[in-house]
């Protein structure tokens, strides 16, 4: 069975960052999350929605990333 449209990989991380308008590796950050170190303490910023894997973003994942509002 071939996956659903929304399923596979449509838009690059690139892609993502350029239709949101926002700097270069957001897209990546808000979808795959990230951690961070803020006063000795590390954080983890979990990603915005299942809907991407490594390699981009599907259409869910682009319209959850606020590049379509």
């Amino acid at each position: 069975m071939a996956p659903l449209a929304q399923d596979r990989i449509l838009y690059t991380f690139n892609d993502v960052d350029r239709l949101a308008m926002v700097s270069r590796g957001t897209a990546r950050r808000w979808l795959l999350g990230y951690s961070y170190v803020r006063h000795g303490t590390r954080f983890t910023a979990a990603p915005i929605t299942a809907a991407s894997s490594g390699a981009g973003a599907t259409f869910l994942g682009l319209t959850s990333s606020g590049a379509t509002s």
